[in-house]
């Protein structure tokens, strides 16, 4: 109406009474509207088991596991003798079985490749499906980031090398990935998914950590093969953050939903990248990481991070979400200040009937927990020595899986697995946090 009239001349006369009083309402509108309010009545939402889990034949056939299934096949010879090449996090412990069955997942869900033309000499790829279930059966770069670095830890060198090359592969000119892949190598997108930048963060945090444990006989030959995917990602997060001087552009993040405002679930994979790039010797990257920590917290942190910032103070904040992990160890150096009371504090807007997680104090409030949130926290804790909190998230995830021992992706209300099983994502979570555990 302004723009259709003109300008209100200043004064004591009802435009001046009448913008204040506007402006009064506005004000509680927001205050209203804007802040995070008492979550909504709980609800019980059913989604159906679609599997209790995935064999791989002698052949390498992957067949799911009918969902009422309450044994499997026993594994092949072939996964047999995998499985002796490298070590099962968690031995002689209560866990010991879980991750056992959880690296066997794993294994199910990388689907070799072959070689590629254009590197004959280099690593056979991979392809790390989220789970085997149709509208999972895709390549995440955040969910091959987990699962190569629990292989890598694990001891399976070529297979983390081999997810990482074939991410490498389909990596954009400008550094950044696609929200997810088809599973042929191709590079090509199941849908119009715009690109997440958090996927930055997750490689090359996978590149550090993999390097990290490759045998000093086998580094160089594996770094020298990853150097394109490290600089390429590293000039994508310094140009996101303009080396560490600004947040980075609107993005979808984990939650896979439009934004409209930088989440920090977008914003915390950013430092990862920077840190991790540093790591790996990156110019520019050291200086860059430490101003952008710095904005972190003078940003999300002074909010007490909340996965969207508030637009004046606090006002417009949402709760925390999965996010306020990922500015604590293990995936950035320290935590930082004021992380872990905002990590302890999240978990109960997030807390669902069966005692699992949901992605976030937000999320829609139907009873269901989430396991990667769940094990996320689980491998947090793990990380930052706080072993109670890690068994009590663990035990947890142990005591809900299918019958037959997969982890699946979603627990109802009443504490049946529920939707895909296993879930790539949930399975390394274990694997890294049983791992923290040990070191």
């Amino acid at each position: 109406m302004i723009a259709q009239h003109g300008r209100p001349h200043r004064g004591v006369g009802p435009w001046a009474a009448g913008g204040w009083v506007g402006s009064v309402v506005l004000a509680t509108i927001v205050l209203v509207f804007a802040m995070p309010g008492p979550p909504s009545p709980v609800t019980d939402a059913f989604i159906e088991l679609y599997a209790a889990g995935l064999v791989v034949a002698e052949d390498g056939k992957r067949m799911p596991l009918p969902p009422e299934a309450t044994t499997r096949p026993a594994p092949t010879e072939a996964q047999l003798a995998w499985l002796t090449q490298g070590s099962i996090p968690g031995t002689g412990t209560r866990y010991e079985e879980m991750a056992r069955q959880a690296l066997l997942d794993i294994d199910a869900l990388t689907l070799p490749l072959g070689h590629v033309a254009h590197d004959p000499t280099g690593p056979r790829r991979y392809a790390l499906l989220a789970a085997w279930q149709d509208r999972w059966h895709y390549v995440w770069p955040r969910d091959a980031s987990f699962a190569a670095i629990a292989l890598a830890r694990s001891g399976h060198i070529d297979q983390a090398w081999g997810i990482l090359a074939h991410l490498q592969d389909v990596q954009a000119d400008d550094g950044t990935f696609q929200a997810r892949y088809l599973p042929d190598g191709s590079g090509n997108t199941p849908d119009d998914r715009p690109p997440q930048s958090d996927g930055v963060g997750w490689l090359l945090w996978a590149a550090q950590q993999t390097l990290a444990v490759t045998p000093p006989a086998r580094h160089d030959e594996i770094r020298s093969h990853l150097d394109p995917l490290i600089s390429r990602a590293t000039t994508a997060a310094l140009r996101l953050t303009s080396h560490g001087r600004r947040l980075p552009p609107v993005s979808p993040d984990y939650w896979e939903v439009r934004e409209y405002r930088v989440t920090l679930g977008t914003a915390a994979p950013l430092l990862i990248a920077l840190e991790s790039a540093a790591e790996l010797g990156q110019e520019h990257a050291g200086s860059a990481a430490a101003r952008y920590r710095e904005l972190l917290v003078a940003t999300f942190g002074e909010q007490g991070y909340p996965r969207h910032r508030g637009w004046v103070g606090t006002v417009g904040a949402t709760y925390s979400d999965t996010s306020v992990g990922f500015v604590r160890p293990p995936f950035v150096s320290e935590s930082l200040p004021g992380a872990a009371e905002a990590w302890y504090e999240s978990r109960a807007a997030m807390a669902r009937p069966a005692g699992g997680l949901a992605p976030g104090g937000s999320w829609r409030n139907d009873g269901i927990s989430w396991t990667p949130t769940t094990s996320v926290y689980a491998l947090v804790a793990a990380c930052t020595e706080d072993r109670a909190e890690a068994e009590r998230w663990l035990d947890w995830l142990s005591e809900h899986r299918t019958r037959a021992g997969s982890l699946p992706e979603k627990v109802l209300s009443d504490g049946s697995p529920a939707a895909v099983a296993p879930l790539a994502w949930t399975s390394a979570n274990v694997l890294l946090a049983l791992d923290c555990l040990e070191d």
